[in-house]
């Protein structure tokens, strides 16, 4: 019996994740992880990491024991989902220049893959792979109109809309550069985006963006002050959170084993909360989504986050929060969305006809 087999990829800034998955998304392999150092690699060594990793996961296919000892099944590769940090063009299959992959400069990824493997090769953003696996398999599961936001070093966005991915001409989606309007009184005294822009989404509720609210919860409100608690203030900005990628991790332990003492853990994240909240106004008022889903590293903060997000939205009094009626907040439930999400859309556009390029934007009904 032949089976077809659809390949995921999810490519990051610190390493590739490789699953296969047969045309429901069943996985037929688990996944395997290359990892690397995103600012080392250039075009050459990035095509081969990632023609390598699925010519080693084809052979471990070919080593199941279905196949050298049952005779059950013979497996042959249908397409190939990728999906990568932008910027990138999803309809040319370029990823352009990442800024966690810096010496990435226009590579012309899924012509190498196709070329190398005979098959379909599909790129899109990571975030839109990563809603697609939650809107499938996740918490978006039973939703027709969700935005996802992976909250990060980077703020990923996707949207499903009526069911299918909305990406506009190809771009489509980057909740994370869109601006908004903070309150002076509260404005921690930046909001520079990496990508040159001012008062970014992505400058308030990025990794960085949760580094400097900490800093500035430390220097402007609490200096002096002696807290009672292994998470005291020297502790936790003195040796922590100029780390960005840990800022959320100490947050959430601190709240979570002594919420009443860690009180520079909770202000930070009561101010990291209203920005949050601020963004989750912004993109309700223009999507309406049904659920707005919460992935990345600083949704690890977990419980303490969702109230505290929620008790904003539910607390906010104005013209416009009748829109927030029936909206639900949930976190992402997939490890792996991404690898998901990529096969799953490689999965649904070869089986519509598409061959790369496709003839309209969104996923096949």
């Amino acid at each position: 019996m032949l089976r077809e087999v659809f390949a995921g990829i999810d490519l990051g800034g610190s390493k590739a994740r490789f699953g296969f998955f047969d045309r429901y998304c069943n996985r037929i392999l688990n996944d395997a992880v290359v990892e690397h150092n995103g600012g080392e690699l250039t075009n050459d060594s990035l095509a081969d990491e990632l023609t390598d990793g699925i010519s080693r996961l084809w052979e471990r296919l070919d080593k199941l024991d279905n196949i050298n000892k049952n005779g059950l099944f013979s497996y042959m590769l249908g397409a190939i989902g990728l999906g990568s940090p932008g910027p990138l063009d999803p309809n040319k299959g370029i990823i352009e220049n990442p800024p966690n992959l810096p010496q990435i400069k226009n590579l012309q990824i899924a012509d190498i893959l196709q070329k190398k493997f005979g098959v379909p090769a599909f790129l899109l953003n990571d975030a839109d792979a990563a809603v697609v696996g939650e809107h499938a398999f996740g918490a978006g599961k039973g939703f027709q109109d969700i935005v996802m936001l992976t909250l990060g070093t980077g703020i990923g966005s996707g949207v499903i809309a009526g069911g299918k991915l909305q990406r506009g001409m190809g771009r489509g989606g980057e909740w994370g550069h869109t601006t908004m309007a903070i309150p002076e009184e509260s404005k921690p005294g930046f909001g520079t985006c990496a990508c040159g822009r001012t008062g970014c989404i992505e400058a308030y509720i990025g990794t960085v963006g949760l580094r400097e609210i900490a800093a500035d919860c430390w220097y402007y409100e609490h200096r002096g002050y002696n807290r009672q608690s292994k998470y005291n203030d020297q502790a936790v900005v003195g040796h922590l959170m100029w780390k960005a990628e840990e800022v959320a991790p100490n947050i959430a332990q601190g709240i979570r084993e002594e919420p009443q003492s860690c009180a520079l853990c909770v202000d930070i994240l009561d101010r990291y909360a209203e920005y949050l909240s601020l963004a989750i106004g912004n993109i309700v008022c223009v999507h309406n989504p049904e659920c707005v889903i919460l992935g990345g590293g600083i949704a690890n903060i977990g419980q303490p986050l969702m109230d505290a997000v929620n008790g904003r939205l539910k607390n906010k009094q104005d013209k416009m929060s009748g829109l927030l009626n029936g909206l639900q907040i949930k976190f992402a439930q997939l490890t792996d969305a991404g690898v998901v999400g990529a096969a799953k859309y490689a999965a649904d556009m070869k089986l519509a006809g598409f061959h790369r390029i496709p003839g309209e934007y969104g996923l096949p009904a």
